[in-house]
């Protein structure tokens, strides 16, 4: 009867032993499943390079055009200024179109880089900077694109607006600012691949 009992009782604390032991292991297994599953800083970073190495040698593109047309165009409003011929409305849609260009070019590597998993908020304020570094780069963006529209409301001849004049400029030199903003940005996440100097 006490043999009986004996066994009963250790074979109930043998029962308890291995419930808490599969409850321990079921525990760490999922710890371990959500740890593997976590993106982490230097995989964000990572991932981030990669949009950036596809993404930003078109963009860097774009704004050699930028400088390109907009080098034209000063160089046709300097010969006008001395007498020559007006320029033509075409000459600012061009320029307008370009600017938008290099706009629409920047959103669409944002957006690739807003589609990246994130590394999970208690890491560190990693996030925040991400997001800053998003908002700033979505600021230029839009920076670009009302230039864009700007310039290319622009008129050649007797219908050229110095008001328009004043408004594209100050874009332009929002752009300037703003660029400058996320390239700072940038560089605190060390994304290499996005943070080399446009061109002159």
């Amino acid at each position: 009867m006490d043999e009986d009992r004996a066994g009963s009782s250790i074979a109930h604390r043998a029962r308890e032993h291995i419930g808490w032991w599969l409850s321990a292991v079921g525990a760490i297994t999922g710890i371990v499943a959500l740890l593997l599953s976590m993106t982490w800083p230097y995989e964000w970073r990572d991932n981030a390079n990669s949009v950036c190495g596809r993404q930003y040698p078109k963009y860097l593109t774009d704004l050699a055009d930028v400088g390109i047309v907009a080098r034209d165009l000063a160089d046709k409003e300097r010969a006008t200024a001395k007498g020559g011929s007006p320029v033509p409305d075409a000459e600012y849609q061009k320029a307008g179109k370009s600017y938008q260009v290099a706009g629409n070019r920047l959103s669409e590597m944002l957006g690739d880089l807003r589609d990246l998993d994130r590394p999970w908020p208690w890491l560190g304020n990693f996030d925040d900077q991400i997001e800053t570094a998003m908002d700033q780069g979505s600021a230029l963006a839009r920076s670009f694109s009302s230039a864009g529209r700007a310039q290319s409301e622009q008129k050649g001849g007797d219908e050229w607006s110095e008001g328009k004049d004043k408004e594209i400029n100050q874009h332009l030199d929002d752009v300037e600012q703003r660029m400058e903003g996320w390239f700072k940005s940038l560089e605190a996440l060390k994304i290499d691949q996005c943070s080399s100097s446009p061109p002159d």
